[in-house]
């Protein structure tokens, strides 16, 4: 589904689930240590210039599997604004929500996904040396209404159908997306995995295969399943 951006004096991202960016960061400067009773007079402290600035667009840190199995079961949807603390490598240190959306599991997930998937060109002071600094922004998690259309891509997955039917090490063994285009690192890694979750969970329990005199005997199984989408001409 195509991001949405809207201008209102602040950043805003929205996607199916909703990424909304409020993108504040703010540099911090090293407190000055006090000088001992024969040390010289401390130097000036330094003023942080450059606060911390996102790799990749924060709508990369979200995806659609990210949502609370049971809050979107309910129907809740909400805001959830937080502030990062980012560490002097571009890394998060700690999220902290600043204001809840009312719904635990909305709260909870928003800082899991932003602390695993947000990376930083860290913040850095007049020097140009990096420097650790803060991060607000905000996601609004919103209940997809109806499904994603389908994308091209091309996935091989492979499982072992044991002798009781039952299914075993299921896998992708390739996956080819227009989706990945768009992502990077954790936010692609992430789409991935929802790719291979969904077509495992799809392989249950099958009848045994058996051999020439009826025994029951297990088997691996690869699957390659193609989506091709075609514009249509007027």
């Amino acid at each position: 589904m195509p991001i949405i951006a809207a201008a209102m004096g602040i950043k805003t991202f929205a996607f199916a689930i909703g990424v909304m960016a409020v993108g504040t960061g703010v540099a911090h400067a090293a407190p000055a240590r006090p000088p001992g009773p024969v040390a010289p007079p401390p130097a000036p402290v330094l003023v942080n210039v450059k606060p911390p600035v996102p790799v990749a667009s924060p709508a990369t840190w979200v995806m659609p599997n990210d949502y609370p199995s049971q809050a979107m079961r309910n129907g809740e949807t909400g805001t959830v604004r937080f502030l990062l603390h980012v560490d002097a490598s571009g890394g998060v240190s700690n999220c902290a929500v600043t204001r809840s959306s009312g719904v635990a599991a909305l709260d909870a997930v928003t800082c899991d996904v932003v602390s695993r998937r947000a990376r930083f060109h860290p913040a850095r002071d007049r020097l140009g040396r990096p420097v650790s600094g803060t991060y607000a922004n905000a996601i609004r998690w919103q209940i997809p209404q109806g499904n994603l259309a389908p994308t091209d891509r091309q996935i091989t997955g492979t499982f072992v159908v044991e002798r009781d039917g039952s299914v075993r090490d299921c896998r992708l063994v390739t996956f080819q997306s227009e989706d990945q285009k768009t992502l990077k690192g954790d936010a692609a890694a992430s789409l991935r995995d929802h790719t291979e979750r969904t077509f495992c969970t799809a392989q249950v329990n099958y009848l045994p295969y058996r051999d020439a005199t009826g025994a029951p005997v297990s088997k691996r199984v690869t699957i390659t399943q193609i989506v091709k989408t075609e514009a249509l001409k007027d």
